[in-house]
């Protein structure tokens, strides 16, 4: 599992090993935040966090090309939040 603080320059030179079919570049900046890498070359900001059930979830938060590092932060901070307030996320979304 891969830590990095993201910057442009990390974020624009990372890939999906051949042999895999997908790849995580974690954030050291915001918990939970990471940027996905697919074999077919999509990239996309991706928040995990883990339940009060303990169960994990995982969502795309969006493209790097529409989101900026702070903004995909900023959004993994308030996924974040509603977790520890006993919200999920995928509820509050609709």
């Amino acid at each position: 599992m891969a830590r990095a603080d993201f910057t442009v320059g990390r974020l624009s030179g990372f890939e999906c090993p051949a042999d895999r079919a997908r790849a995580f570049l974690w954030d050291t900046g915001a918990p939970g935040l990471a940027l996905r890498a697919t074999a077919a070359g999509a990239r996309a900001f991706v928040f995990q966090g883990r339940l009060r059930d303990g169960c994990t979830l995982r969502m795309a938060i969006g493209e790097p090309t529409a989101w900026s590092i702070p903004a995909a932060r900023a959004e993994a901070w308030r996924l974040r939040a509603l977790i520890e307030k006993g919200v999920d996320p995928r509820a509050a979304r609709s």
